[in-house]
């Protein structure tokens, strides 16, 4: 260990590089001050700014327009400053970055060419992560159900139920849970359709519905549900 000395020196030090970001930033220069504070966590790692130079990092590159960089500030954050009273608050930038991100509202183009950003499939990247941070939260539930969505507007119809039905089955009693079991059934109706009703498919989605109907039986969607099922029941009797 560094004698007292030494200790009292690097952390005047940061203190010092702390302060020359909080300046860079108060100059308009976030993404600046963000670097600066990179530094301070990553050379500085017992100050005692260390904890506040990475939590800032990530607010200063949300500031300066560079959400992968931000999520990756808090993700750090997040793996060494477990206790900080500042923890939920960097689980939901990152839940908010990634949704965002998942919604191309940072696809960073410019006159059709990606020029920065993040893509919609990195950003699925970053949901995962944000899952792993807080698998059991409301918000991780949201997270799957926004990966389904990605992988169906993919065309990636297993990959998009199997999401689904991970959030149906990993979060019970809870609104999230009804609408990802909802939502299987939708992904195998219209498959269903696609198909000319296949009856392989219309079946798997009868049994999502009525799944949904174990789970939520006065759910928001029952009443819609129960006519969908009716129609699939009819459609296989044909």
């Amino acid at each position: 260990m560094p004698a007292q000395a030494a200790l009292g020196r690097r952390e005047g030090e940061a203190r010092a590089l702390a302060a020359a970001a909080a300046a860079a930033a108060a100059a308009g220069n976030p993404a600046k001050a963000a670097k600066i504070n990179l530094g301070v966590a990553k050379d500085y790692p017992l100050s005692s700014v260390a904890a506040t130079s990475l939590f800032e990092a990530g607010r200063l590159y949300e500031q300066a327009g560079e959400p992968g960089k931000a999520f990756e500030a808090y993700q750090e954050f997040l793996t060494r400053f477990k206790g900080d009273r500042r923890y939920q608050a960097a689980l939901d930038r990152q839940f908010a970055l990634a949704m965002d991100c998942k919604d191309g509202k940072h696809a960073g183009k410019f006159l059709g060419m990606r020029i920065g950003g993040v893509s919609k499939a990195d950003a699925v990247t970053m949901l995962e992560a944000f899952i792993a941070n807080a698998p059991r939260s409301r918000q991780a539930a949201q997270a799957r159900i926004a990966i389904g969505e990605y992988q169906q507007k993919q065309g990636k119809v297993l990959e998009a139920v199997a999401s689904y039905q991970k959030a149906a089955d990993d979060y019970p009693n809870t609104p999230e849970s009804a609408e990802a079991q909802y939502r299987v059934g939708q992904v195998y109706l219209a498959r269903a359709e696609q198909k000319s009703k296949d009856r392989t498919t219309i079946t798997s989605a009868r049994e999502a519905f009525e799944d949904y109907l174990v789970r939520n039986p006065a759910g928001f969607r029952s009443g819609e549900v129960r006519s969908r099922r009716w129609l699939l029941m009819k459609a296989a009797a044909i």
